[in-house]
């Protein structure tokens, strides 16, 4: 049988902040958005074939 889940704990104080503060500075190095950029346009290309 299956164990039930556990809440998720809650960010509090400076944890909060700290964790607020690195989703507003993250950011992707030019390579990966070069790669995630060709990645969505094959993405588009192949669906629009398949269509």
């Amino acid at each position: 049988m299956a164990r039930p889940i556990n809440p998720t704990p809650v960010l509090c104080g400076e944890d909060r902040e700290r964790f607020l503060k690195d989703l507003e500075n993250n950011s992707h190095d030019s390579k990966k958005e070069r790669f995630l950029k060709e990645c969505d346009r094959v993405f588009k290309e192949v669906k629009s074939d398949l269509d």
